[in-house]
């Protein structure tokens, strides 16, 4: 009788765990322990931070790699593993080292009991002793996956995939990406910008400028003394960083700024523009041109900047980018040719990607850098524009202790949300108490019913009436939000043509621009896009409704009317990621049969794409995710609350969504969530700002070679 062949499966979850069968699998008690525990923390992950089973298996491989531990030991450095990749997908650049004095929350959710835990699974307070064990006096047992450093990190980085570095454990890429930046950030302080400009030749300019502001209702829009500071920063440093809610006045610096640059000898070729996304650059470029418009009486330098405005672009158009973003043109040696690089909406930049802005500076380069730093910080590692403004508040030091504090400025006096006009007043009593932190009890009006929502202020809808009060005010918000456009079917269902080059007839183009803003009046926004009520569910129930609006087909993924949004940069369209669109009919060639194709506003004017070719790069957009609204304005926001409690509901969360908003702001949700978002700020764990103040005191020269 023969006998089976023993096969030996390398020992992960994906090898001898997952055997078929006919192979006998060398699995040990413990092991299958240890597989019945990894399953049961993917699952965790899954459902707590939506990472899928390749962050666990990345853990688990990683965690194999260091030799001699006991199984209890490789069990805690996969735990530990897997936590840096949670907190990385939350933003953060490092993670605390865990300690039986103060466990990891992310070791808390992934070991989590759940309702039927496995008999192996440990405990926090047994895993973190564990940890404080190897990260302490045996750490040189994990010699081959984590080293520990302090001090400079070059000539010589650390060469392990995790790095211990002042109680905190870094991936090695984010940590040389952090110190580079820091170091960088320090360059920047300390350089002359080219050209200096003379003190009295600035002076002249700026004085010339301000006696001849722009014209807004038939009354001067003059500078505030906060928003000339920010100008005169602007010009004499070579990094300038300047915060501020919106409404606050950025747009008029950069304009103003600009109108200097031009008269202190700086042509507008030599100067960019740009920002995180497709759509916060059109606008940045919308506003400059509005601007400049409202001028009673133009200098011919204002003439030369208004015909020679430079385009806005995005981040990754002006560096190059590749369409992956895995690779770029500009870097330090080869920068950009721009004498002065400005760039909007800096607390949606990340820290890999301001890393490679600030390394594609050309010598002498000024970079500009505006946002709101009380905003979402950005999807990716990092808290960049945080990091770089001096905070404020009873508990922080003084600004001037910080490094940058000489060449920050933070913007308080709002200029958009009129106080006169009782809307746009209430919407600002909101942020404000939002931003504070404060109970919003008292400043809303609260709405029993859907049919009582007056679209004006601030109003609360409560899920508590006999309604299904999402379903019906989904409906409501259809008719009087986008069917409420006179003729709507028909100005749909009307063509629109493009000419033999490719371009929109003139005489459609007005009614482009009408039905564009329309439809940028309003919008959803959610927290969440897939859990808990997210943006996905509210597409698709509108999708729906829009569907029986013009009889189309269950199967039809795009109806006429519908709201896009690019989710990409795809260079080769001129289609970026956050362009807006429509569902449009268009006659694609002169004589040809009218069909739908997606409409965008993009930099370059409206461009029209078949649908089948925009597949994978665009989405519905009747909501988006808060996110995705940074960098925009809407008359009117609906705020969607998840269902349930949630990480992802923050107070930066309720302030960015109240802030999009002009005049009315619906809050759809239980007002528990709402006062519980209210005491919870996103925490991330990032080294930048305690590497600038290193920065601030030691040599320079001793960062991470780029």
């Amino acid at each position: 009788m023969s006998r089976k062949r023993q096969v030996v499966l390398p020992w992960t979850p994906f090898g001898a765990a997952s055997a078929g069968e006919g192979i006998l699998s060398p699995l040990a008690a413990s092991q299958a322990d240890a597989l019945a525990v990894f399953r049961h923390v993917v699952r965790n992950a899954a459902n707590e931070y939506d990472l899928g089973s390749e962050q666990g298996a990345l853990a688990w491989e990683l965690a194999s790699w260091q030799e001699g531990l006991d199984e209890v030991e490789r069990q805690a450095l996969f735990l530990l593993t897997f936590c840096t990749l949670v907190d990385q997908s939350r933003g953060s650049t490092r993670t605390p080292a865990p300690s039986p004095e103060q466990p990891s929350e992310a070791l808390a959710a992934l070991l989590a009991p759940g309702d039927e835990p496995p008999a192996a699974l440990p405990s926090v307070a047994e895993v973190s002793a564990t940890l404080a064990r190897l990260l302490g006096p045996e750490l040189g047992r994990l010699s081959r996956v984590l080293v520990e450093v302090s001090g400079p990190l070059s000539p010589a980085p650390p060469e392990t995939p995790l790095v211990l570095e002042a109680g905190h454990v870094y991936h090695q890429k984010l940590l040389l990406a952090e110190d580079r930046l820091a170091r960088a950030v320090r360059g920047l302080l300390e350089a002359r910008p080219s050209p200096a400009i003379a003190p009295d030749l600035q002076a002249s300019a700026l004085a010339a400028v301000l006696d001849n502001p722009p014209l807004v209702s038939g009354a001067p829009l003059e500078l505030a003394p906060e928003q000339v500071q920010a100008v005169e920063t602007t010009l004499g440093g070579s990094l300038t960083v300047v915060s501020g809610g919106p409404g606050t006045g950025k747009t008029s610096i950069l304009a103003n700024l600009l109108r200097v640059l031009i008269r202190v000898g700086i042509e507008p070729t030599s100067i960019a523009l740009a920002a995180p996304t497709g759509k916060a650059a059109q606008r940045v470029r919308e506003s400059l041109e509005a601007s400049l418009a409202q001028l009673s009486a133009p200098d011919p330098e204002d003439e030369r900047l208004a015909a020679d405005l430079p385009e806005a672009s995005t981040l990754h158009r002006l560096l190059g980018a590749s369409r992956r973003g895995t690779w770029f043109r500009h870097h330090e040696h080869d920068p950009l040719a721009e004498q002065v690089v400005i760039v909007d909406e800096g607390s949606m930049i990340d820290l890999h990607l301001f890393d490679r802005l600030v390394r594609a500076l050309r010598p002498g380069a000024r970079l500009i850098l505006l946002g709101d730093a009380d905003q979402l910080p950005s999807v990716g590692a990092g808290t960049v524009l945080r990091d770089l403004i001096p905070p404020t508040g009873p508990a922080t030091p003084p600004e001037s202790t910080h490094p940058l504090a000489a060449c920050s400025v933070r913007l308080t006096r709002n200029y958009r949300m009129d106080p006169k006009d009782p809307g746009g007043s209430a919407v600002l009593g909101l942020a404000q108490a939002i931003q504070a932190g404060a109970s919003v009890e008292g400043l809303l009006e609260s709405r029993a019913k859907v049919a009582e929502v007056e679209f004006e202020g601030v109003e609360s809808l409560l899920r508590e009436s006999g309604e299904d009060v999402l379903e019906a005010f989904l409906r409501r918000w259809f008719q009087t939000q986008i069917r409420s456009l006179p003729d709507f079917a028909q100005v749909l269902r009307t063509p629109f043509a493009l000419s033999e080059t490719g371009q929109f007839e003139a005489v459609d183009l007005a009614r482009l621009e009408g039905l564009f803003a329309h439809y940028a009046r309003a919008r959803i926004l959610c927290p969440t896009r897939v859990h808990y009520q997210g943006v996905n569910t509210i597409n698709a129930a509108l999708h729906q409704t829009l569907q029986i609006t013009f009889g189309a087909s269950a199967a039809a993924a795009y109806v006429l009317g519908e709201p896009l949004l690019a989710t990409v940069n795809d260079y080769e369209k001129g289609l970026f990621n956050g362009d807006q669109g429509l569902v449009l009919q268009v006659q694609p060639t002169p004589g040809a049969s009218p069909r739908p194709r997606g409409v965008f506003a993009t930099s370059t004017g409206y461009r029209s794409f078949p649908l089948d070719l925009l597949h994978g790069q665009i989405e519905h957009a009747f909501a988006t995710t808060v996110h995705k609204a940074q960098g925009s304005e809407f008359e009117h926001v609906a705020l969607v609350l998840p269902e349930r409690e949630t990480a992802l509901l923050t107070r930066e969360v309720l302030y960015t969504a109240v802030t999009r908003a002009r005049r009315s702001v619906v809050l759809i949700g239980d007002p528990g969530l709402w006062e519980a978002a209210l005491g919870r700020m996103i925490s991330r764990f990032t080294g930048l700002a305690d590497r600038l103040a290193d920065c601030a005191s030691g040599p320079s020269g001793q960062g991470v070679a780029p």
